[in-house]
């Protein structure tokens, strides 16, 4: 065992030992799925199951959570979901299921980071008896289907050496006879979101544009201890994780298959699909609003300037006002001195700056310049410039938008 899991488990795992059984001599992957107050985990597991075998046995670990402060209707589906996963029968001698149930969790701690964490430290540590580092933990959600590939594709992406975490491509359902044609139109339009505001950051060739969708993650045992695995956020948990394994390296989009999130109203986290999707049926105009395009637009001047600031060693005085702001507002200038102190050549300032202005400062920012100097838009409003569609609506805006993802 290399010295970065070790230290992991000494330091990071607290919680006992959650599966005892010996596990199969190929388990290749570990997929992990949070369950609070589920109506249907059953559906998800079987997408799993029933999907094409892959080259190695995989082990499916069900958290079923909850807090003391929960409702006695949610500890009453918990323990529904509980009764019927123990009710599968059949399975296949490739996959094996295991479900943990504590709806004892303090109200404090209790939600997905923590459960998706607790799963995933008991994943690290059946590899590690098995001698397994690069063995892949893999998380999903308990309202999510998959296509028929997804395992044989999982296995497929991680042959490769070099690549050490992934995401997958993830697909809400559109239309259909599941929900309403309401729902399917909010599910649409904060999907075109989502998928927007990845694009804009692709366009303006920001270096961490990826989607990080809870449902649709994986990494390898030795990349999730490196980056201090996962985190117990109540939600956004997906964010923080996957931008550590972005920062790692070697981090892939898998676009040969997909998973099949929910589109149904929840309020099991403070935001993401579900409260997104009731907070759309809640308001008056029933359209889902982003972030302004001119918001990236004058981040892009600070992208193209990079070599130049590393020249000079400082930043350029044209930059649009809200971007000199901002970066006065986070002490840009002392930061960029240390990340120029430390570097000695354009690839390495590059790489610090990046770590520097990653991720979470971009969503800072974003806040930062949104209604004082860029109004957010409703989605319908986003440009096309770059679209040959005239005049689409929200459906056709979002299938251009999975078409770009697709494309490499």
């Amino acid at each position: 065992m290399n010295k970065t899991i070790s230290r992991y488990i000494r330091q990071n795992i607290k919680y006992p030992l959650l599966v005892e059984d010996v596990p199969a001599s190929d388990l290749g992957m570990i997929i992990v799925i949070p369950c609070y107050n589920e109506p249907d985990v059953v559906s998800a597991v079987k997408s799993i199951y029933q999907s094409n075998r892959p080259p190695c046995s995989v082990e499916v670990l069900v958290i079923i959570n909850g807090s003391d402060a929960d409702p006695e209707s949610v500890e009453i589906q918990n323990k529904k979901s509980y009764n019927d996963l123990h009710e599968l029968q059949d399975l296949p001698d490739w996959f094996s299921l295991y479900v943990i149930m504590n709806n004892n969790f303090s109200d404090k701690k209790a939600g997905v980071g923590l459960a998706r964490k607790i799963g995933m430290d008991d994943a690290v540590r059946r590899f590690v008896h098995e001698e397994k580092y690069d063995g892949l933990i893999v998380c999903y959600d308990a309202d999510s289907n998959c296509d028929d590939n997804y395992l044989i594709e999982l296995a497929n992406v991680f042959q490769n050496p070099k690549v050490t975490s992934v995401g997958i491509n993830y697909e809400h359902p559109i239309e259909g006879d599941e929900y309403s044609d309401e729902i399917y139109n909010y599910i649409t339009q904060y999907e075109l979101h989502l998928r927007y505001f990845i694009q804009m950051q692709k366009m303006i060739e920001l270096p961490y544009a990826y989607h990080t969708v809870g449902s649709s993650m994986a990494c390898k045992v030795d990349a999730y201890c490196a980056v201090g695995g996962m985190n117990q956020r109540k939600a956004g948990e997906d964010f923080y994780f996957l931008h550590k394994l972005i920062k790692f390296g070697g981090h892939e989009e898998l676009n040969t298959t997909r998973v099949i999130p929910s589109p149904r109203i929840s309020d099991r986290v403070p935001f993401g699909t579900g409260k997104a999707v009731g907070d759309l049926q809640a308001s008056d105009s029933g359209m889902y609003k982003t972030y302004n395009p001119k918001s990236f637009l004058a981040l892009e001047k600070l992208v193209k300037d990079l070599p130049a600031t590393f020249e000079r060693g400082s930043f350029s005085e044209d930059l649009p006002e809200p971007v000199l702001e901002y970066l006065n507002s986070i002490d840009g200038d002392r930061n960029l001195k240390m990340i120029k102190g430390n570097t000695t050549d354009y690839p390495s300032f590059q790489k610090r700056f990046w770590h520097w202005f990653d991720a979470f400062q971009l969503m800072k920012y974003l806040h930062f310049v949104r209604g004082r100097w860029y109004e957010d838009i409703e989605v319908k409003e986003i440009p096309w410039t770059y679209s040959k569609i005239e005049n689409p609506d929200v459906k056709e805006m979002l299938e251009y938008f999975r078409s770009l993802y697709l494309e490499k």
